[in-house]
């Protein structure tokens, strides 16, 4: 697992992050769950699900976390 890396140019960061916040931004407008928009994103990005449910999960947990306190 250490030895997968992954060297993306510039413009392909910025329109990830980009894809991000228009997915948070329209994911918020219809209540949809971040994870239902950036899981695929994720994939296309070419991080290993292994490593995609994790970051998810605790992004969903922190953001709700959040909200609750």
């Amino acid at each position: 697992m250490g030895e997968a890396s992954n060297n993306w140019p510039v413009h392909e960061l910025i329109l990830y992050c980009f894809i991000g916040v228009v997915a948070g931004t329209v994911g918020g407008m219809l209540g949809l769950g971040g994870g239902f928009i950036l899981g695929p994103l994720f994939l296309e990005m070419g991080i290993p699900p292994q490593v995609e449910f994790p970051t998810l999960f605790q992004l969903v947990r922190s953001i709700d976390s959040a909200l609750k306190y």
